[in-house]
């Protein structure tokens, strides 16, 4: 999912996300591909 991948490589730096309210976690590379590939299955339907 190339748009996904260069919107997060334009982020720079680490990709973090909210677990609950406060807490924050650094996502992964393979996160970050897990994410990525979810997402590329929902757009293709």
């Amino acid at each position: 999912m190339e748009r996904t991948g260069d919107a997060l490589a334009a982020l720079g730096g680490d990709v973090t996300v909210e677990t609950f309210p406060g807490a924050r976690h650094a996502l992964t590379d393979g996160e970050v591909a897990a994410v990525e590939s979810r997402l590329a299955a929902l757009l293709d339907g």
